[in-house]
């Protein structure tokens, strides 16, 4: 890899984006972008807001009487008899100052709409050519006052929460609670924090039954229960569970002139495959509900669920597979759209490989000539990157019916007996005889990677591709090319990963000071768990934002916030302190609907003991997706994780709060992996 910066780079690269926010003129403008609600007139400023309302509501209206008026004055004076000499010299007088008036203001009204409004329209069409190429509109939104109204208040209302909630950011000699953060995170989201539905597409028989949730000898046979054919997908009555998701988002938030604009920076035909916009069995309405794209681990490797700290028995065969599904708006499963697939019995012959453990989803650019993002990237325990083809498929149509498929990917779609599920359809590219471990994207375990797991992607400004190996201290990366022609064969490409960049940290000190000081922890300290989401901060920075976790010597984990430059070289600008996520509450949108909910003691203040104190934490969670929520002012960021082990859940954040657990640092602040 060069070093250097990133403004030495060959002219087919990106044009360079330092000063430009999230989105970019790299994106390749819509040729008909869709609009789903009417562009509403602009708003100007405060004082000439009002004449601008008039001008534009009844301007013909207001000219056209104004002409009349003035014709008829010019008449009135070259022909009409005045009774007499007074008359005559008052009605000229009043037709005068009139005419003077009409002729003042239709100066006035043609100079303020030359020079005031042409200019703000031309800025405001500027200003829409930019939205429309920076990716396919495909919903308009107009801020009403009321609403900025209420986002000041929120920006209000978070201040005095922290204030009351964690005054521990304020006061220099107080100690942060773990679960007092974890708490301030998830308090008051816009739409409820979610604890996701376990895939419908998966048997029932697979699943643990409402009311088997106290049973917990029927949980622990089904935990262990090997299949008597292993290459046969439904051969086991193995219990699933599913956690540790990572939502993509299919869209991005812009906002301008107080217009929401929802953006897509995949390219046109990807996401129509997605939503299902492509198939004449969707409507357009069902294409829009389509909002987010959701990967998580379903796998019999839960013995937390059911008491068993340890593992009941490491011998025993465990079963890894990724799940797909849609999701709407409020973070729910689209009716019909999600699949799981056995990607061990799809590559491997022993099927205890154990090799696909945790999934995370990637977009990326992989032709040069598309300025959109055109391919997903499967990425399990962050060694294998596997190019994967999804689009969704009404269930009742038979396979044979659907469209011509065509992409990258040449070989043909996954078949059913790898799948559960019938509402989206998969195509994974595949070789015969090829050595397991060199058929992906593989990553040199010498880079410091430890064990293969807890890398992070993310696309930097310049729109190069980077994947993130150490988070902080030192913050490592390697730039990534995914640019390639096909998909055949893995036999007939490789990819190589350049060399490492370590570039030291611009500030390595906690913002808060935590409990963490007096508890040790297990090596490595500052390992990878989640990235990135966008963040652009009071005084204008824009930062990429992630989260990384450190593990006690008892097994218990804990999270902190690094925030970076998103361009070359990456410094690190911020750390929070540690903290905890916390548990399923009744609260969540969902959360009926997981067996979980019906086990004793699940919405019970389950405590974890730290170093002596108690907290109200789970012992495990991993937070392994964190990403922008789409709307609601660009405000909120999505923080998915796994709990103990068992389950997903997604909370809702205020970037504010983000902001304020980093940035309201105080000079003492310091924990253990900094003694």
């Amino acid at each position: 890899m060069k070093k250097g910066n990133e403004e030495n780079e060959p002219p087919s690269t990106p044009k360079k984006l330092d000063d430009f926010e999230l989105s970019s003129s790299r994106f390749q403008a819509s040729p008909s972008p869709t609009i789903k609600s009417k562009p509403q007139t602009p708003q100007l400023p405060a004082v000439p807001q009002a004449l601008f309302i008039t001008l534009s509501k009844s301007s013909e209206a207001s000219v056209g009487t104004a002409s009349t008026s003035l014709g008829r004055s010019i008449h009135n004076l070259k022909t009409d008899r005045l009774p007499s000499r007074q008359l005559s010299v008052t009605v000229s007088a009043r037709t005068i100052l009139f005419v003077i008036g009409v002729v003042a203001f239709s100066f006035y009204g043609f100079f303020y709409s030359s020079a005031i409004l042409q200019p703000f329209g031309q800025q405001q069409q500027q200003e829409q050519q930019e939205q429309s190429s920076n990716g396919k509109v495909r919903f308009r939104m107009q801020r009403s006052l009321e609403q900025e109204k209420q986002r000041r208040q929120i920006l209000h209302q978070i201040e005095e929460s922290a204030h009351n909630m964690v005054p521990c950011l304020f006061d220099t000699n107080a100690v942060c609670r773990f679960d007092y953060i974890g708490k301030f995170l998830e308090d008051n989201p816009p739409i409820p924090n979610t604890v996701h539905r376990l895939l419908r597409s998966v048997p029932s028989y697979r699943r643990i039954p409402h009311d088997k949730a106290n049973d917990r000898d029927y949980q622990a046979q089904h935990l262990t229960n090997d299949p008597k054919d292993p290459q046969v997908l439904d051969a086991t009555n193995a219990t699933l569970n599913e956690y540790n998701p990572t939502i993509l988002p299919l869209y991005k938030t812009v906002i301008s002139n107080g217009t929401e604009t929802l953006v897509s920076n995949l390219d046109e035909k990807l996401l129509d495959e997605l939503t299902g916009r492509y198939h004449p069995s969707f409507s357009d309405a069902q294409a829009d509900e389509v909002k987010y794209l959701a990967i998580t681990r379903s796998t019999n490797h839960y013995p937390r669920c059911i008491g068993f700290q340890k593992h009941v028995d490491k011998g025993y065969f465990w079963v890894n597979y990724p799940g797909l599904v849609l999701l709407d708006e409020n973070l729910l499963p689209i009716d019909g759209a999600d699949v799981l697939i056995d990607l061990e019995k799809f590559y491997f012959t022993d099927r205890n490989t154990r090799v696909f453990q945790d999934f995370t989803l990637y977009a990326a650019r992989t032709t040069k000539s598309n300025l959109n993002k055109d391919q997903l990237f499967l990425i399990t325990n962050g060694m294998f990157v596997v190019p994967i083809d999804i689009r969704r498929v009404p269930l009742e149509t038979r396979a044979g019916d659907h469209p011509e498929w065509t992409t990258k990917i040449t070989t043909p779609n996954v078949g059913p007996e790898y799948v559960y599920g019938a509402g989206l359809q998969i195509k994974l590219t595949r070789s015969r005889g090829v050595v397991p471990h060199k058929v992906f994207l593989r990553m040199n375990p010498s880079a410091r990677i430890v064990k293969g797991k807890n890398v992070h992607f993310f696309e930097s400004l310049s729109g190069k591709d980077y994947v993130e190996v150490w988070p902080y201290n030192e913050h490592s990366v390697q730039e990534v090319d995914f640019f390639i022609d096909n998909f055949t064969t893995f036999s007939h490409y490789a990819w190589t990963i350049k060399g490492e960049v370590s570039k030291p940290d611009e500030d390595n000190r906690p913002s808060f000071v935590s409990e963490a000081k007096f508890i040790p922890m297990k090596n490595p300290v500052n390992r990878g768990t989640g990235c990135c989401a966008d963040l652009t901060l009071a005084d204008g920075r824009q930062v990429k934002v992630g989260v990384a976790h450190s593990v006690l010597k008892e097994g218990i984990y804990l999270h902190r916030f690094y925030a970076f430059v998103p361009k070359y070289p990456f410094k690190i600008v911020k750390l929070s302190g540690l903290f905890c996520l916390g548990h399923m509450l009744e609260t969540d949108g969902d959360v009926q609907n997981h067996w979980l909910s019906k086990k004793e003691g699940s919405f019970d203040k389950r405590h974890t003991e730290m170093g002596g104190p108690t907290y109200d934490c789970p012992d495990i969670t991993f937070a392994s997706g964190i990403t922008n929520l789409i709307g609601h002012g660009n405000d909120y960021i999505i923080i998915s994780y796994g709990v103990d082990d068992c389950y997903s859940r997604s909370i809702i954040v205020h970037k504010k709060k983000i902001e304020l657990l980093m940035f309201q640092s105080k000079p003492n602040a310091t924990d253990v992996l900094y003694q």
